[in-house]
């Protein structure tokens, strides 16, 4: 983000900020994993935050919310968390993988920096668009991710689970030989 993203941004937003949430132990990974000896917020542009427990706070300041994932395990939760504060979100494919999301409605979704860098900047640019991809995103949220439709989902397949069994002559989830029986 910082040398393949943000350089590119700059060109067409120069005052835009790069907030990083980088969790425990960054400076740490920082200088493993990669081969700069230059620190990630040696720019005045960029601020680096370790962990962050609400960060709430710092989605109500974004503007846009970005994602670069190239590696993910599991549900990221940053990218619900970023459409449920309504917030434009950029993220690459792997970033909201499983999570049926639009590109160009629920967030914008980009494969290269060059189009990561792009959509970024659009966003940053135009404030209706932001407020219309925003929106959509809390409500795709809340119409998938909220408890309510979890629940109402798991309720649903539970359901179905019981009709299998009885259908067959099974109650699966009985739980003595009398109740299978019955």
């Amino acid at each position: 983000m910082c040398w393949e993203v943000m350089p590119r941004v700059w060109k067409r937003v120069p005052d835009a900020r790069l907030r990083v949430v980088a969790g425990p132990h960054h400076e740490y990974f920082w200088k493993t994993l990669t081969e700069r000896e230059q620190p990630i917020d040696s720019d005045p542009r960029i601020e680096v935050r370790g962990y962050v427990e609400d960060l709430r706070p710092l989605y109500a300041q974004a503007t846009v919310v970005v994602a670069p994932l190239g590696v993910s395990a599991g549900t990221n939760i940053k990218v619900l968390e970023a459409m449920a504060c309504a917030k434009t979100l950029v993220v690459t494919p792997i970033g909201c993988a499983g999570l049926e999301i639009k590109d160009g409605e629920d967030a914008f979704i980009r494969e290269d920096w060059e189009g990561f860098a792009g959509a970024v900047c659009g966003a940053l640019l135009n404030a209706p668009l932001r407020s219309r991809v925003g929106a959509r995103a809390r409500q795709t949220t809340e119409a998938r991710y909220s408890w309510a439709s979890v629940a109402r989902r798991a309720y649903l397949s539970y359901q179905t689970l019981v009709s299998r069994g009885s259908d067959r002559g099974h109650n699966r989830f009985a739980t003595t030989k009398r109740e299978a029986r019955a």
